[in-house]
């Protein structure tokens, strides 16, 4: 995320058009609340345990009795992301809703620095020990599926602008002659469950490192669960990866174009 500071006047009126445009849910017609949509995911989050997974997992703990919870920063941060944040400074958007700092349960909404300042503090050694902490509480939510798993394979392509790492230009459908990158993931259909993903540079071809990914993605995959079949389209037609299935039986014969 890229920093970029405002009028609060500007702020307000960028809050409410990103609200129209990003809100996924909308009962009432007559409703002006531009994030009603979010209280539906707190609930998810509260449903699913999510705040005591973050505050179990977070590798520190701040001693200040005027310090913000980092859960509660680490989960404003989030809720901006879902609201359609694309900068820090979008995240000061959500401090305007008081009825939303009460559904949240929380009697200060951080401010972009403090946010920011949390990120600061994720060292590279302190990254894996959260998102591994993490990773293992949602495989755990995993739930059985009798008749084995169905697992997607599939890519896209993000265009990119400026200079970022890995963004290469390659086939981009979209922003023709881009820098891109061409993510590949791997999806357990029956959960709608991202099992797996690699950000790859944007020159790569759709099968290019599939069969070290699925390696990967099943090693992921707790033994208690199986999988029925792997699917992917025809981007990914690679004898490798057609030799590498039917030794772990797991070949399909649904390719699509």
């Amino acid at each position: 995320m890229k920093e970029r500071r405002g009028g609060q006047n500007s702020a307000l009126a960028n809050y409410r058009s990103l609200g129209r445009k990003k809100s996924g849910i909308a009962r009432d017609p007559a409703s002006r609340d531009p994030v009603g949509g979010l209280v539906v995911f707190l609930e998810f989050l509260r449903h699913v345990g999510y705040r005591e997974a973050v505050s179990k997992y977070l590798p520190f703990r701040l001693t200040s009795p005027n310090a913000i919870d980092p859960a509660e920063t680490f989960t404003a941060f989030l809720l901006s992301v879902v609201a359609g944040a694309r900068r820090f400074a979008h995240t000061s958007l959500l401090r305007a809703d008081v009825a939303l700092h009460a559904v949240l349960g929380i009697s200060r909404f951080p401010v972009d620095d403090t946010i920011r300042n949390l990120f600061k503090t994720l060292r590279s050694g302190t990254v894996p020990a959260f998102f591994s902490g993490l990773w293992s509480w949602q495989l755990e939510r995993l739930p059985g599926c009798a008749a084995g798993y169905s697992l997607d394979l599939d890519s896209t392509v993000f265009e990119r602008y400026g200079r970022q790492q890995g963004a290469l230009r390659g086939p981009n459908p979209r922003k023709h002659g881009r820098p891109s990158h061409h993510p590949l993931v791997a999806v357990l259909a029956e959960a709608h469950f991202l099992l797996h993903g690699w950000l790859r540079s944007g020159n790569c071809g759709t099968a290019r490192g599939v069969v070290e990914f699925l390696k990967e993605a099943l090693a992921l995959l707790p033994e208690k669960h199986t999988l029925r079949v792997v699917r992917a389209d025809a981007g990914f037609f690679d004898q490798q990866l057609l030799g590498f299935l039917e030794q772990r039986g797991c070949l399909t014969s649904s390719w699509h174009g």
